[in-house]
């Protein structure tokens, strides 16, 4: 029935191009997250408490995804993947800048809050795109192939950019990250041509798209979705403490191991998240 209801993208390399420039810009802005955290983690000074403050360092970081999430999606319906996805890979280059000149908390936390408005676009334009330019057969996988992404930048970011703060310092490479940021957002911008064909290509028919607040509606009064939002808080808020917050310093100070031995117990867990995710996607569209 699929084949009767979806059209295929007339170009077929062309989402697939697309989606990998969509994954880098997450794994830069999860390398400036990373490099972000260790402006708070004094060496001489590990303590548990110390490790506890880091959350408190991306709370604007996390409230405005949280806030953004929807609107960001409807502007990206809107203006299109090239604008939209340009726009944030520059803001969040300049709020890197803006935290490597930070001389007060609050001007990290503005900092920080940029971030968050930068980075509200990385997977949600991922997936958007996922969904537009991809047969629903493929969807459940691609979403987990974009959490390996996830994974995979998070885990290099750490150890590169610790590597890289022991020569430049932590502003010096928040500079240099921001520039390339905005660097890459003019090499977004010109790569992906809304004019080119199947740039606004969608494989659903026009007759299955609905309006925006009927879409709105359906989404809110489906009892489903809420339970699939209860499931990835539940799921997803202590993997994302205790692997982006707590990670290899907690594992340091609270069972007293080596830099070494932390870092290979979060390897396994990557590695595990990321064959898990892609996995059992496909599990779940094979069943």
């Amino acid at each position: 029935m699929e084949a009767f209801k979806y059209h295929p993208h007339p170009r077929p390399y062309y989402p697939w191009v697309i989606w990998i420039l969509c994954i880098l810009f997450i794994f830069y802005n999860y390398i400036i997250q990373f490099a972000a955290l260790f402006i708070n983690i004094p060496l001489h000074t590990k303590t548990v408490a110390n490790v506890v403050n880091i959350a408190h360092l991306f709370d604007p970081y996390a409230l405005t995804a949280f806030l953004l999430q929807i609107p960001v999606a409807l502007l990206i319906d809107k203006y299109g993947p090239r604008k939209t996805t340009s726009l944030a890979i520059v803001i969040t280059g300049l709020g890197a800048i803006l935290f490597g000149f930070s001389t007060s908390m609050v001007e990290i936390g503005i900092a920080v809050a940029i971030f968050g408005v930068g980075s509200t676009v990385t997977i949600v334009n991922a997936l958007k795109l996922a969904s537009n330019w991809f047969l629903p057969s493929r969807f459940a996988v691609l979403v987990g192939l974009t959490m390996t992404a996830a994974a995979l930048g998070a885990a290099v970011g750490q150890p590169l950019a610790h590597t890289i703060i022991q020569t430049l310092g932590w502003r010096q490479l928040m500079v240099n990250l921001g520039i390339i940021g905005i660097v890459y957002a003019l090499l977004f911008f010109s790569i992906v041509r809304e004019n080119a064909l199947g740039a606004r290509y969608s494989v659903y028919p026009s007759k299955l798209l609905i309006p925006y607040r009927v879409a709105l509606k359906k989404v809110f009064k489906n009892p489903q979705n809420y339970l699939v939002a209860l499931f990835f808080g539940l799921a997803m808020s202590p993997w994302v403490s205790y692997f982006g917050v707590w990670h290899i310093p907690f594992f340091q100070t609270t069972y007293h191991v080596s830099h070494q031995e932390a870092f290979i117990v979060n390897v396994i867990n990557v590695i595990a998240f990321g064959v898990g995710a892609p996995f059992f996607g496909w599990i779940s569209t094979r069943h």
